[in-house]
């Protein structure tokens, strides 16, 4: 049976549908709880389900993290306004596109929480198949959104089938 203990989420095309939040200019408002806009008058929106699947992670006693290339100081902003950042243990937004980096540094911070999550306990979920050759090499599980799974409730639906397989 593989136990998931660990559920790490890409941002940009993954959660929301605006492709590089860090184009964006502060500051947000809510339009509702899954839409901000930026100062241009730009939106980005949550995709359906994500709220919703990250509170059932959440109450399956899953750990939740966040690995986006981005710059830090405008998406933190963007979590926020949108209320996500309470989900996530550990966010992990840096400015460059080595997701395998943001993946140990992420393991690491949970070690240092006196965590120890094994690779196979850990599902990455990136919108893109180039991060998945940097994490697949840890033994991690890839989930490419919008091609293995069409939605944040099959997502759900695969990390439960996952886990009852003997």
């Amino acid at each position: 049976m593989t136990k998931i203990r660990l559920v790490i989420f890409d941002l940009d095309c993954t959660l929301w549908d605006h492709d590089d939040a860090s184009t964006l200019r502060p500051p947000f408002r809510l339009e509702n709880e899954d839409t901000i806009i930026d100062a241009n008058g730009i939106k980005l929106k949550l995709f359906p389900g994500v709220r919703e699947v990250l509170e059932k992670l959440r109450k399956k006693n899953k750990f939740l993290a966040v690995a986006s290339w981005n710059k830090y100081s405008k998406v933190i902003k963007i979590l926020k306004a949108l209320k996500l950042d309470r989900f996530f243990d550990v966010i992990c937004i840096e400015d460059h596109p080595f997701k395998d980096n943001m993946l140990l540094k992420i393991l690491g911070e949970f070690r240092k929480r006196g965590i120890l999550i094994k690779p196979n306990e850990v599902i990455f979920v990136d919108d893109r198949e180039l991060h998945k050759k940097q994490v697949v090499k840890f033994g991690v599980i890839f989930v490419q959104m919008w091609k293995d799974v069409k939605s944040f409730q099959e997502l759900l639906e695969f990390i439960q089938r996952l886990e009852s397989k003997n």
